[in-house]
C-alpha cells in the first residue's frame, strides 16, 4: 500500500512538472496563432499563470493526492507572527541591499527622489492588488502543491529547494523570452538573456528554500502569498519605473533587488536556514 502511494505521488509529480514547464511554451504558440493579442494581455500568458495551480488542484481532487497538506487555511491566529514576518522581511532585505548599494556608490536613487515617497507608496499599493491575485496562483502551484508532494516522498528541505527552484525557474523562461517585452526585460538586469536565464535558475533555489520553509513552519500557503506579493510590488515598482540606476555591471549583479542579485540570494539562504532552525527547534 505504501509503495502504491509513493508511486502515485511520483506519477502526479511528473504530471505536474511536465504541465508546468510546458504550458508557457504552449501559451506562446497560441499567441502566435492568434496574432492579435497584446503583450501582457493575452490568453497564452493567462494559461501560463493559472494552469500549474489548477493542475495541482485537479491532482488533489481526482489524482489521489487529497487535501490534507494543501495549506488552504490561513491559520491567522496561530501564525500571526509569521504573517508579520511575511509583510516585513522583503522591505527589510531590500532596504539593506539598496542602502549598501547607495553607500558604496553602486546605485543612484535619482528616479525615486524625483518621483517622491508619497507617489512611490501609492504605486506600490496599486501593484499589490494585482500581484496578490497573481501570487495566489503562483504560490498555490509551488508551495501549495509541489513542496508538499516532495515532502511526502521524504525529500530533504535542501533537495526539495533545488528541484522546486529548477521547475519554478523553468516555468518563468517563457515569460522572460516571450511574454515580457524586451524593453521591460532590460530594466530587470544589465545581463542579456543568454547570461540571465542560467543565473536565474540558480537564483530560484535560495528563494525556494526560504519560501518552502515558511510554508512548512506555518502549514499554510497564505504567508508565502503575502511575502511574495510585498516583494513583487516593491521590486517591480522600482525596476519597471526606472526609479533606481545601477552604475556598472558589478553593482547590478550585487545590489539588484531582483531574485538574481548575489546579495539577495545570500539573504534568502540565511533566512531559509533561520526558519528551518526555528521550525526544528519547535518540533523537538
Amino acid at each position: 500500500m505504501l509503495d502504491s502511494r509513493r508511486g502515485q505521488n511520483r506519477r502526479n509529480l511528473v504530471i505536474f512538472a511536465t504541465v508546468s514547464i510546458s504550458i508557457g511554451w504552449i501559451g506562446l504558440w497560441l499567441n502566435r496563432v492568434m496574432a492579435n493579442e497584446a503583450p501582457g494581455q493575452n490568453l497564452g500568458m493567462l494559461l501560463w499563470l493559472v494552469v500549474p495551480a489548477l493542475t495541482g488542484l485537479l491532482l488533489r481532487a481526482a489524482g489521489g493526492d487529497g487535501w490534507s497538506d494543501a495549506g488552504l487555511r490561513p491559520a491567522l491566529s496561530k501564525n500571526l507572527g509569521w504573517y508579520g514576518f511575511a509583510l516585513l522581511i522583503y522591505p527589510a532585505c531590500l532596504a539593506l541591499i539598496l542602502g549598501l548599494g547607495y553607500v558604496t556608490g553602486a546605485i543612484s536613487f535619482a528616479g525615486l527622489s524625483s518621483l517622491g515617497l508619497k507617489t512611490f507608496v501609492s504605486l506600490v499599493g496599486a501593484a499589490m492588488l494585482a500581484d496578490f491575485v497573481k501570487n495566489i496562483f503562483e504560490e498555490f502551484a509551488w508551495r501549495g502543491y509541489l513542496n508538499p508532494r516532495l515532502d511526502s516522498l521524504g525529500w530533504t528541505p535542501w533537495a526539495s529547494a533545488v528541484l522546486v527552484g529548477v521547475i519554478w525557474g523553468a516555468w518563468h523562461v517563457p515569460y522572460w523570452v516571450g511574454f515580457l517585452a524586451l524593453s521591460d526585460f532590460k530594466v530587470y538586469t544589465s545581463l542579456n538573456l543568454t547570461a540571465f536565464v542560467p543565473l536565474a535558475f540558480v537564483a530560484f533555489v535560495p528563494a525556494a528554500f526560504a519560501f518552502g520553509e515558511l510554508r512548512r513552519v506555518t502549514g499554510s500557503v497564505w504567508p508565502t502569498v503575502v511575502m511574495h506579493t510585498v516583494g513583487n510590488a516593491i521590486i517591480l515598482t522600482l525596476l519597471l519605473n526606472r526609479l533606481i540606476e545601477f552604475r556598472g555591471g558589478l553593482g547590478s549583479a550585487l545590489f539588484t533587488p531582483g531574485m538574481e542579485g548575489l546579495l539577495i540570494m545570500a539573504l534568502w539562504t540565511l533566512i531559509g536556514f533561520g526558519i528551518y532552525r526555528r521550525r526544528k527547534a519547535s518540533t523537538t
